[in-house]
């Protein structure tokens, strides 16, 4: 059985999907930023490869805070940035934007468990907020097609009638049973009661030897060094876009810079000129005391 928090990374995971399929994420994230989706549980649970756990966890986390906030690179963070700095800077965005839960910077940097779940959630809920959505109440529809409330009395009834429906089946079962025995005929094995012949204490012991080995894990993808590569030839190709004008400015710089230096030198040349003839005074005045 799972612990409380474990399972409350889990709910938070679950919740957190569900409002990122209404935030489009799969269009405007996944589509558009070449992301990898999100698994259900994707954040709950380590995986095999912390880093890119990391990585792909403050991706989306920059990505909602944009949508928050409706610009981007909201979080101002740095491909060549320390891990405690960027997750220094998204707990500094949190607290600006209301987040009331406490817990260490450590465990928001492992980017699985409760804290990772949580931050997420939260994140979603405010980026559905910033966009107005409103989770509206189901409709349903009759055969001639007219839209009509839930009523939760016709509801309760139906229920209860299922519910006795199943009873009167499962008696039924069980009177067919009774008949087969006592008739002598032999029983459909598809209609025995399962009886476990198993002992629950060995079957706890099993399950706790291999309880561990029964974990789902994620196999590294190998894909790692070709975000790198990919990430590298974009920072290429916006500094042989940025360069030219900045070289202009660089070369107007170096210009004036040239012509500055020059008027000092010439105006330190003309201050030795007229001022030469002082420290031989100054000279001679010292001699003539000495004497």
């Amino acid at each position: 059985m799972n612990s409380p928090p474990l399972s409350t990374a889990f709910q938070a995971m679950e919740n957190s999907l569900e409002k990122l399929k209404c935030l489009g994420y799969e269009t405007y994230f996944v589509r558009k930023l070449q992301k990898k989706p999100i698994s259900r549980e994707e954040f709950s649970i380590p995986a095999s490869n912390p880093s890119l756990q990391f990585a792909h966890f403050i991706e989306i986390c920059s990505w909602l805070a944009s949508v928050i906030k409706e610009k981007d690179d909201v979080l101002q963070i740095d491909h060549y940035d320390d891990p405690n700095t960027i997750v220094s800077k998204l707990l500094m965005f949190l607290s600006n934007i209301g987040f009331g839960a406490e817990f260490p910077a450590s465990r928001l940097k492992q980017a699985h468990g409760e804290a990772a779940a949580i931050v997420l959630d939260f994140l979603t809920g405010k980026a559905l907020d910033a966009r107005c959505f409103v989770f509206q109440h189901p409709k349903y529809i009759t055969e001639d097609n007219k839209e009509v409330g839930v009523d939760e009395d016709d509801d309760i009834i139906d229920e209860a009638e299922s519910h006795d429906n199943e009873d009167d089946d499962s008696i039924d079962i069980f009177s067919n049973l009774h008949a087969e025995k006592g008739s002598g005929q032999p029983l459909d094995s598809s209609n025995e009661i399962i009886d476990s012949k198993i002992d629950s204490v060995e079957w706890r012991t099993e399950l706790e030897r291999v309880g561990a080995r029964l974990q789902a894990r994620f196999e590294l993808t190998g894909e790692e060094w070709r975000g790198h590569l990919s990430q590298t030839k974009r920072h290429e190709q916006k500094m042989n876009e940025i360069f030219p004008s900045a070289e202009e400015c660089l070369q107007i710089i170096s210009m004036e810079l040239s012509v500055a230096l020059e008027r000092i030198q010439t105006k330190e040349s003309s201050i030795n000129e007229k001022f030469q003839h002082f420290p031989q005074e100054y000279d001679l005045i010292r001699k003539h005391q000495r004497d």
